[in-house]
């Protein structure tokens, strides 16, 4: 009998000569080398899985993308030229893959030149008789993390304490298909795959927040296990030919290196929540986890009978992930992903009328993305468009946790905190998991810093940094947040070093030193602020609306409104006037003011005090903390119509915490001068800036106590 490791490594042997003969060939693909083989398709995929533990595309890939990653080392031929001599159509496809296997694009590889091994180690395949039910599992995984820059809906989901022996890491699994065009399916199953499993109290689920460093980390599955001290691990990849999804998933046991059940599918929506069900039955199993009633009733509901209606919504989720990941919010790119994702859920409501989950995705669109417009009236309406969606969550499906905390951003939008928090204990009681402290600082972090508590928002920040578990990456909006709480409450070179963390993480120099001189901005200091927006100009190879807002502001506080007025008209080629933010509006009329033009100057005051008096009949958030009655104060100075404007003024006493940004423009704001002199003006500034003070020297005592300052 011929020795297998002898033949395996002939079959390799043969696999090697036939790709160099072929490398530049980009219709080169299975089909071709399972003829040149003389071996069908099947056949050739499970040889190279015995072999190599992949799939025959993906090896194909593996060796191109080897012989490229050679080539740019080895050679002084453009990325251009190498995308073609390794069989690749288009540049930006190469690029993508590069950078998938490799972790850093095609040129940057001269940073990067360790050798990286195409192949895994050859595993020993499993061999599995007639499965029966709790042995299938499938495919499908890409996590929907929904935390845009200025919305956390999706927390991690962690179970505590820790189950002994029944752990599992899921990995993002791959989409080895050019086309990419199952993945919204495969992504949806996964997410679907650990709702399911979060679910069971007896089995603990490795949260994305650990797995999401090990992405393209080039490590294998069972380096990947051990990191995460994961009892199990669970992997899959998949395929797309002529329509037909093919998924290769894998179990493996941690502790004996061994891959417990291996197997591979079709996927389709036809069987798509069959194969959910059969793949936590077989985590279960395999786990030898316990199920309550409960429990089997999770895995076993599913969201709708109507398949078109879920195809739309697993549509639906993928292009909100998509948008999630624009990180400048507000693009056009961003908001044409959103709307479409707007419109699938609106399809899958239209064709399935009682689909909770898809109100309560739409509410979320809604609420806590569309309603951030400066319109006022249209804002309230997409507010109350997403409080009708989540109640239509509820009222087909009384446990969706997400529609209560929809709920609460609602009446917290409308200053009614005794029902937001009626409806948060709502939402918590709901929640599948039990979450560990750590974790509840994070949430605390986030609740707190959205009612401008910046105190308890910084406390709960650093306390979430202390106890988290060292695997978990504090990202980039997170240390955003925490950026502008620290500039509110007076710590500049604090804030400063936090934007340092998240240059590191984003290497945009231009938004780095834009931080910088919002901080010196924000204190008054504006020399300091000066050198910093030259640098941030410097490194802006792109201007957009919210940048040039930041300029208008820097110049219109430092009183060079020549600049000012060109920046707002930069501004007014990316929106028209009725989409400004009202503070944008009558500070650039306090302008042609001062440049004479007084009938355009007038227009832009009254336009902003209608908006305004809006904002305070329907008590929205800049109503509640009073920064609408400093704006009108700020009109009405410049108009001289004096009394009001100390009428509103002195209503500014009424807040509990004021933040530096509020002193500073009390001091420095051109547009109370008029008022400046008024004993009542020196009174709100002096109660504006006691309270500051106290609560700076408060955070203060916090940040040594915390050890981040001495």
């Amino acid at each position: 009998m011929p020795d297998s490791s002898k033949a395996q490594q002939e079959f390799l042997n043969r696999l090697t000569e036939i790709m160099e003969a072929n490398l530049d060939n980009e219709q080169f693909g299975v089909s071709e080398m399972a003829g040149e083989l003389g071996m069908s398709r099947s056949n050739l995929h499970r040889k190279i899985g015995e072999a190599l533990n992949i799939s025959a595309s993906q090896y194909i890939r593996q060796v191109r993308l080897k012989k490229a990653k050679e080539l740019l080392q080895e050679t002084s031929f453009t990325v251009s030229e190498i995308t073609y001599k390794v069989g690749f159509g288009s540049t930006s496809y190469f690029i993508k893959c590069f950078r998938e296997q490799f972790g850093y694009t095609p040129g940057d590889s001269e940073n990067h030149e360790e050798a990286i091994e195409v192949h895994e180690t050859p595993v020993k395949r499993f061999q599995i008789g007639k499965l029966d039910k709790s042995d299938i599992i499938v495919w499908s995984i890409v996590f929907i993390l929904l935390t845009n820059v200025f919305f956390i809906i999706f927390w991690p989901k962690i179970n505590s304490p820790k189950k002994q022996g029944k752990t599992i890491a899921i990995l993002y699994f791959e989409d080895l298909s050019p086309s990419a065009e199952k993945s919204y399916i495969i992504n949806g199953l996964r997410e679907d795959i650990l709702d399911v499993l979060f679910s069971v109290k007896d089995i603990e689920v490795v949260p994305d927040a650990f797995m999401d460093q090990y992405k393209n980390s080039g490590l294998s599955a069972l380096e990947i296990a051990k990191k995460t001290k994961a009892d199990f691990i669970l992997s899959a990849k998949g395929e797309t030919s002529n329509g037909n999804t093919t998924v290769w998933f894998e179990l493996l046991e941690t502790k004996s290196g061994k891959v417990i059940l291996r197997e591979n599918r079709n996927l389709s929506l036809s069987n798509y929540f069959e194969l959910r069900k059969e793949v936590a039955y077989a985590v279960v199993n395999k786990l030898k986890a316990n199920l309550s009633v409960e429990e089997i009733e999770e895995i076993e509901q599913i969201p709708t009978k109507n398949l078109a209606a879920y195809n739309k919504f697993l549509l639906g989720v993928e292009y909100l992930h998509l948008s999630a990941l624009n990180v400048s919010f507000g693009n056009s790119e961003q908001m044409a992903l959103i709307q479409k994702a707007k419109l699938n859920f609106e399809d899958a409501i239209q064709l399935d009328s009682t689909f909770a989950e898809a109100y309560v995705r739409l509410g979320h669109i809604y609420m806590d993305i569309l309603s951030s417009v400066h319109i006022i009236n249209l804002s309230e309406q997409y507010m109350d468009s997403g409080l009708v969606m989540a109640q239509k969550a509820i009222h087909y499906d009384e446990k969706i946790g997400w529609a209560y905390n929809l709920l609460k951003n609602y009446y917290i939008h409308k200053g009614d905190f005794t029902k937001a928090n009626e409806y948060d204990d709502k939402s918590e009681k709901l929640s599948k998991e039990n979450i560990p402290d750590w974790e509840k600082y994070r949430l605390n972090f986030w609740r707190t810093g959205a009612m401008n508590d910046h105190y308890h928002a910084i406390e709960n920040f650093y306390r979430y940094k202390k106890t988290k578990p060292k695997e978990i990456k504090i990202v980039p909006n997170t240390l955003q947040s925490l950026n502008i709480d620290l500039d509110a409450i007076g710590f500049p070179e604090v804030s400063q070093k936090v934007a340092l963390e998240i240059l590191n993480f984003d290497n945009d120099s231009a938004y780095f030193f834009r931080r910088l001189w919002r901080s010196e901005l924000h204190s008054g200091n504006f020399d300091a602020s000066r050198k910093y927006v030259i640098k941030s100009n410097s490194f802006s190879s792109n201007k957009n609306a919210y940048l040039l807002y930041d300029l208008f502001q820097f110049y219109f506080y430092s009183k060079d409104y020549n600049k000012a007025i060109n920046y707002f008209n930069e501004i007014l080629q990316f929106f028209d006037e009725s989409e400004f933010p009202y503070q944008l509006v009558y500070e650039a009329g306090y302008i042609y003011l001062v440049k004479g033009e007084n009938e355009k100057a007038k227009s832009y005051f009254n336009k902003s005090i209608l908006e305004i008096q809006k904002e305070i009949e329907l008590n929205r958030r800049a109503a509640q903390n009073y920064e609408t009655h400093f704006s009108l104060a700020c009109i009405y100075s410049t108009l001289n119509q004096k009394d009001k404007a100390i009428e509103y003024l002195v209503q500014l006493k009424k807040r509990n915490n004021n933040d530096v940004w509020l002193v500073t423009r009390l001091k420095y704001s051109p547009m109370l001068d008029n008022i400046r002199n008024e004993p009542e003006f020196a009174e709100v500034l002096k109660d504006v800036e006691t309270k500051y003070q106290k609560e700076h020297e408060k955070v203060g005592e916090l940040l040594r106590e915390l050890e981040v300052i001495e």
